[in-house]
């Protein structure tokens, strides 16, 4: 009874445990970086432009305010932090002007957008890595990737070599393809091969009891909560980092 009690104890103390890190390290908390809040923040706003472009038939002149604020928010952030939204942002950007340019359209928001990305190209040279892309499927046979789901299991005897790291890094590559919500790609992937390092992390992992010291690579995925803001979104953070983790095990 008394070990019943204890792991009913043990569910609300992980509650708890997970609400104070949400709350300490969540979007809105004043205690996290300010350039960390930024990077998330103009990677969702930028997002929301291409969801716009991606529609069957967006409206002309469409988040005028979304549009404005994306381009003020990157003006006042700190692009040694990371590029990523930048990138994304530009890209955006230069995929809205690109639309209106096709539809034959003009406004002075547009001259603004073409002004501000003129600016943009001696800090940061194209090609920039955001905005849309036609997509049509080319009716490959899928049997490579039949295959490949089919063939997936759980393996217990494992080769102790460590990987090259260029090929680590191909995994990751592939792994990244991986839906992210509004593509906040908040996932972080940290790996090993020092076996002393390796055997004293599996034991806080607790599920690889007697094959533990044929680890010789060893791949830990996270997600950063900065990403995440609002109680509608305290559990994103295991989605998108679950979903990470298949694709790079796949990969």
């Amino acid at each position: 009874m008394f070990d019943k009690v204890a792991k009913l104890a043990g569910i609300f103390s992980e509650a708890l445990r997970d609400a104070a890190l949400f709350l300490r390290f969540n979007s809105y908390s004043p205690f996290v970086d300010k350039s960390r809040r930024a990077f998330y923040k103009i990677i969702i706003e930028a997002h929301t432009i291409e969801k716009g472009l991606s529609l069957p038939s967006p409206k002309p002149l469409f988040g005028k305010d979304k549009v404005r604020f994306v381009m003020s928010a990157l003006s006042r952030y700190d692009i040694g932090h990371s590029p990523v939204p930048a990138h994304m942002s530009l890209g955006a950007l230069e995929a809205y002007l690109a639309f209106h340019a096709q539809a034959g359209a003009s406004d002075p928001l547009l001259d603004e957008i073409s002004g501000y990305l003129k600016q943009w190209e001696t800090r940061l040279p194209r090609p920039w890595r955001g905005g849309t892309r036609d997509y049509r499927f080319d009716g490959q046979p899928a049997g490579d990737l039949q295959h490949l789901i089919a063939g997936r299991s759980s393996v217990r005897t494992l080769s102790p070599a460590p990987l090259d790291p260029a090929r680590i890094l191909e995994a990751i590559a592939l792994a990244q393809q991986a839906p992210s919500q509004c593509n906040r790609q908040a996932t972080r992937v940290h790996t090993y091969q020092d076996p002393a390092r390796i055997q004293a992390l599996l034991a806080l992992q607790g599920g690889s009891r007697g094959f533990a010291d044929t680890v010789g690579n060893l791949f830990v995925v996270s997600s950063d909560i900065c990403a995440w803001g609002g109680p509608g979104q305290r559990n994103q953070a295991y989605v998108d980092g679950a979903l990470f983790a298949m694709c790079l095990l796949l990969a």
